[in-house]
């Protein structure tokens, strides 16, 4: 089977090196097909992490490789440093609105109760979202040391607490505003902050702190 189909069934991780670089190289040269020119480029390099700082001369010095196949590989190469390299800016959540922009595709028609927090540093900006609980279609239960657990972990001081209501009732049952006191009274004796519970809907959102709930 060919790289280029194994690829498409097996997927790119069942690929050896030679294979992957096969496919980049696209034909082999007047003197050797793909797959050994592929093999003889690899076998150069037995540490393939030497491959991150190959450099366009290094390349064309190499039978068989000219200025098309070397600039392929060196093009690959620089993508795939940029891809490993890239750190997204963090967003800052210092709202509701943003709050429910940030979750409303994780939670909106859902048929069951999911709790999550979100982990924020001295700036306001998400260091982490996790999925502390799943509950029912109108109950959830959850530990509450494990919302600090991870909060100590990521060095977070500030909260923001999300759940859903399948139901489609934006205000908060008599267990959320309970659950919400508790948290809250806990993360005092923590010197954590939790800065809003938002509860969202397929129609909209509730937010304690916009209701002076907090």
């Amino acid at each position: 089977m060919l790289p280029r189909e194994k690829l498409i069934k097996y997927g790119a991780q069942t690929l050896a090196e030679y294979e992957l670089l096969a496919i980049i190289l696209g034909v082999g040269s007047s003197d050797e097909n793909v797959f050994d020119l592929a093999k003889k480029i690899i076998s150069l390099y037995p540490n393939i992490k030497d491959l991150l700082e190959i450099t366009y001369l290094e390349l064309i010095k190499i039978k068989g490789i000219k200025e098309a196949k070397a600039t392929k590989i060196i093009a690959s190469i620089e993508f795939a440093k940029r891809i490993f390299e890239y750190k997204p800016a963090r967003v800052k959540v210092d709202n509701p609105e943003t709050i429910y922009s940030l979750m409303r595709f994780e939670l909106e028609n859902k048929t069951h109760e999911e709790f999550f927090v979100l982990y924020l540093d001295k700036q306001l900006r998400l260091i982490k979202k996790e999925l502390i609980a799943t509950g029912t279609d109108d109950m959830i239960l959850f530990d509450i040391k494990k919302i600090f657990k991870t909060a100590l972990k990521c060095d977070s001081n500030n909260l923001v607490l999300v759940h859903n209501h399948p139901s489609g009732t934006l205000c908060p049952s008599v267990s959320d505003i309970e659950a919400t006191k508790k948290i809250i009274s806990a993360a005092e004796n923590l010197e954590i902050n939790i800065l809003d519970h938002v509860i969202i809907t397929n129609s909209g959102f509730y937010s304690f702190a916009k209701k002076h709930k907090m």
